[in-house]
Formats: C-alpha cells, sequence, structure tokens
C-alpha cells in the first residue's frame, strides 16, 4: 500500500521509497542521518532512499515593520523536544541586560510545558508571551518584527521555523545540530545545549549589530537553496521511477 504522513511520503513494497525529513545527529550529514534512521526504525534499503527537502515560502509583501519594543521570537510546537526551558531559562539569565522581550509561538503539543508557568517561576510575565494558534498573518507579523531568532531543539527532522526565519532576513541563535547547521548556513550563530552558553550566545547576537548585519545578507542566498519546484520535481521523479519499477507489462 502507500503511506502518507505529514510531509514524509514512503511507498512500500516497492524498490523506492522517499522520504523528505530526517532526524539528524551532530555528526553526521543530512543523507547519512537520514539514511541511518530511517534504516534503523523503519528497515528501508539505503540503496533505495530519496532524500528531499522542503522549499521555502517567500515572505509576503505589505507588513510595514512595526517600532514595538524588540523581542526574541521562537516558532514550534511546545514539546519537549523543542527544549523551551532552556529557551526561557537562557532568556531570563540576561533579561536585567537587555531591552528585548521574549515570544513563543506554537500551541501546546504533546508532554507540553506550561510557557506561563515557566514565566512566572522568573518573575518575567510582563516580558515572555506565548501566542499558542497565531494565524499566518500573524506569524508573519511576529517574523517580520523580531530583533532575532532562537532555536534550542534537542533534535529535529529539518526544522522549518529556521527556514521561516531566514526567508524574513532574521539572524538565528540555533542549537549545535547538524541540521540546524545544514538548514540555517552562516545566517546562524550556533551554541551547544548548556542554558549559560544560550544564554551568552543570546547576548553576543544582540550586542554584536556588526555580526547581525552579516548573518542577514546572506538570508536571501541561503533561503534561495530550498526551492518548492525543484522539491516537487524531485518527488515527482522518484516516485514515477517508483511507480515504473513495480509496473507488470
Amino acid at each position: 500500500g502507500k503511506e502518507i504522513i505529514m510531509v514524509k511520503l514512503f511507498k512500500r513494497k516497492s524498490k523506492t521509497e522517499v522520504a523528505s525529513t530526517y532526524q539528524a545527529q551532530e555528526d553526521e550529514t543530512k543523507l547519512e542521518a537520514a539514511s541511518q534512521w530511517l534504516l534503523m526504525w523503519w528497515k528501508f534499503r539505503k540503496d533505495k532512499l530519496a532524500i528531499v527537502g522542503p522549499g521555502a515560502q517567500p515572505a509576503p509583501e505589505g507588513f510595514a515593520k512595526d517600532t514595538c519594543k524588540p523581542y526574541i521570537l521562537s516558532v514550534g510546537t511546545v514539546e519537549p523536544r523543542k527544549n523551551y526551558q532552556q529557551l526561557i531559562d537562557a532568556f531570563a539569565a540576561i533579561s536585567d541586560k537587555v531591552p528585548h522581550d521574549q515570544i513563543i509561538a506554537g500551541r501546546r503539543g504533546w508532554h507540553g510545558v506550561d510557557i506561563r508557568a515557566m514565566a512566572a517561576r522568573h518573575r518575567l510575565t510582563d516580558r515572555i508571551q506565548w501566542h499558542q494558534a497565531p494565524s499566518d498573518p500573524e506569524l508573519h507579523q511576529l517574523y517580520r518584527d523580531a530583533a532575532l531568532f532562537a532555536t534550542a531543539s534537542t533534535y529535529e527532522g529539518f526544522n522549518l521555523p529556521i527556514l521561516e526565519a531566514i526567508t524574513h532576513g532574521l539572524p538565528l541563535l540555533a542549537s549545535d545540530l547538524a541540521v540546524h547547521r545544514e538548514v540555517a548556513g552562516d545566517c546562524a550563530l550556533f551554541a551547544p545545549l548548556q542554558t549559560s552558553a544560550f544564554a551568552d550566545a543570546m547576548l553576543q547576537l544582540i550586542r554584536d549589530r556588526t555580526l547581525l548585519k552579516s548573518m542577514q545578507q546572506h538570508c536571501p542566498e541561503q533561503a534561495a537553496k530550498y526551492d518548492w519546484n525543484a522539491s516537487t520535481d524531485a518527488i515527482l521523479s522518484t516516485l514515477l521511477t517508483a511507480a515504473g519499477d513495480s509496473m507488470v507489462v
């Protein structure tokens, strides 16, 4: 049969399987990480595996940047692997040194922490906001107005919000995962998964305008690497090959 799961597409019992997301380990490249994960959990053949990444959605026109208080933005479902606890702890550690607020946009998911409770624990309820269900226009506005984007995920398949941030010209702070280095390239500063290191990196990004400007200049080139036309062409080509391999004439 044929099974479609989110942006993962698998054709079972054929000579070709297609996957457009993957779990990356820190010491692996994209293809190696994807192959190892799928081989281990799905028992796929490595020589019959094609990996296709998503494309970048251009930032919409007509959104004027607001002159609101600067903030650090994080986007994604609130669940353990997104590691929001560390993001909030890192922000709290530097909150008395910067004028920025922290905004987290994402619904509460599996075993999701209570963002408001964590803000209250740090006595930062006036500076840490949680937008649980922003509309697409609202999300674009959040990206457009942010000073920088931060993600501290412990593992990811791709981390699409990174690409969304890049298309909006946002410099990034990201946990040091192979997938983050590939997707963000020179648009990000990478930090180990330690609260103190993340706090230091966050403060560095806020204060170093030269570094911020350099990252922003790399955003258009990095976003251009992810094209939906190329992705759909690659998926279609692979599916046609799979269909041809399994046809009986």
